[in-house]
């Protein structure tokens, strides 16, 4: 049986609730996104001496606020092994086709569980303005910043969804600027942060 106290069980809890029901193979589904985005290492330790959420809550751990026994480890969260694997993945279920940004957004919402911390309300928007960067990013991990501008208009437009400003555009980088998922550079270009690494004990 899982451990429900595990690293892997607290993240797989939380895409759960982000996937819709109506997703065939939902379970999969989730596994595939966590494996693409999250490499997840727990650290065995002796249980006769527990660790507790004291340090995880700094951690994140997803709104948990009671103490609970865990193993100590750490999680490496990649963007570019995400956005490789997206496309290779299959999925007939309705709610992907209804919500084709679902997997770049509940990479969002874990990123800022984990890492960020951020009072934030993340949107298909942020999960459309990441992806147009990934997207059109050169050899450095570069993007001019007009070019996400009209790729982000590009992907919502193929989904069915609403155009943004460029004064949106702007405010939407900003929130993925203090998540830590990009960096604003002084020649008009955005440079995206591949992946980070955050331990646990």
């Amino acid at each position: 049986m899982p451990n429900e106290n595990s690293k892997y069980e607290q993240i797989r809890a939380k895409v759960c609730e982000l996937f819709p029901d109506d997703l065939d193979e939902k379970d999969v589904a989730v596994e595939k996104l966590i494996n693409s985005f999250c490499k997840i290492k727990e650290i065995e330790s002796d249980m006769s001496e527990p660790r507790f959420d004291l340090v995880v809550a700094k951690f994140g751990d997803f709104g948990l606020d009671s103490a609970i026994s865990v193993k100590p480890g750490n999680v490496v969260l990649n963007w570019r092994r995400l956005f490789t694997s997206i496309p290779n993945i299959t999925l007939t279920g309705a709610g992907v086709i209804a919500q084709p940004l679902l997997w770049p957004f509940a990479a969002l919402v874990i990123w800022n569980e984990i890492w960020s911390h951020l009072k934030i309300e993340l949107s298909w928007k942020h999960a459309a303005v990441i992806t147009a960067l990934w997207d059109n990013r050169d050899d450095n991990k570069m993007v001019e910043k007009t070019v996400g501008f009209e790729a982000s208009n590009e992907i919502l437009n193929n989904h069915n969804q609403s155009e943004i400003s460029l004064k949106e555009f702007n405010e939407l980088l900003a929130d993925l600027v203090r998540m830590g998922c990009v960096k604003e550079k002084d020649n008009g270009k955005v440079w995206l942060c591949e992946w980070v690494k955050k331990s646990f004990k």
